[in-house]
């Protein structure tokens, strides 16, 4: 399965300039240089950024690397939710040792 990003809505909102990104299936190696260029295509129009992860199928160290250059580049203009709480992708973050980077949902 391949990954899907989803921007919700058609623009920043206005009054903060915030967007949502929502990241969904295969974040594995195999398609890290797309989410990347997505996320910061994405970032360019938006001056915070809030990504949600939902209903992954996949993931490894690449998107977790991605995930945490992103957060330490652009300091607190990101914040990064795991909407499938009880999912292997929490674990992910809980094993690597990145569960910092996670905002509550």
């Amino acid at each position: 399965m391949d990954f899907l990003v989803r921007i919700d809505g058609t623009s920043c909102d206005e009054s903060n300039g915030a967007g949502r990104l929502t990241l969904s299936g295969d974040l594995s190696i195999r398609n890290a240089q797309s989410i990347y260029q997505q996320i910061l295509d994405a970032k360019e129009k938006c001056s915070t950024m809030h990504i949600v992860l939902e209903q992954v199928t996949s993931i490894d160290l690449a998107l977790l690397q991605i995930l945490f250059a992103l957060k330490r580049d652009l300091n607190n203009g990101v914040q990064l939710t795991i909407a499938d709480q009880d999912s292997a992708t929490t674990n992910w973050f809980a094993v690597s040792g990145l569960t910092s980077l996670i905002q509550p949902a």
